[in-house]
């Protein structure tokens, strides 16, 4: 994975690379998993939300997140098509973590899936923006 080096921005990038710290390591609790989880979402979110403002004009004063996924789902950009799909996997998985208040069956489950997918997402913007 690349990373950015725009100076004036926060490189949203760090987010995954705090999450990856927290998926290598192999005392990783449930609190953990979650933790990782929400910045793994945050990474990808932030990462494409730049990439859909430069690249198409995107822009959204309020429910900033179902807009993003709402956007691709209905321009059917084809540059990557699961745009949608994947920010609304890893949204709803973020907000499990943040406020489902019981035990996650899978916890080490859930955070590779999201790792992966984040990682694709971020892969394929740095990629485009190259």
């Amino acid at each position: 994975m690349s990373l950015s080096t725009q100076s004036d921005n926060f490189d949203w990038h760090g987010f995954y690379e705090f999450a990856e710290e927290i998926y290598e390591r192999d005392d990783k609790d449930e609190i953990q998993c979650r933790v990782a989880i929400g910045r793994l979402y945050y990474s990808a979110f932030n990462i494409v939300r730049e990439y859909a403002r430069d690249r198409y004009g995107f822009w959204s004063d309020s429910n900033v997140h179902s807009s993003l996924i709402e956007f691709f789902a209905k321009n059917g950009y084809n540059e990557y098509d699961s745009f949608s799909r994947d920010l609304r996997y890893l949204r709803d998985n973020r907000v499990d973590c943040d406020y489902k208040t019981i035990r996650l069956r899978n916890p080490e489950g859930v955070l590779t899936a999201c790792r992966k997918m984040s990682e694709r997402l971020i892969d394929f913007v740095d990629n485009a923006s190259a």
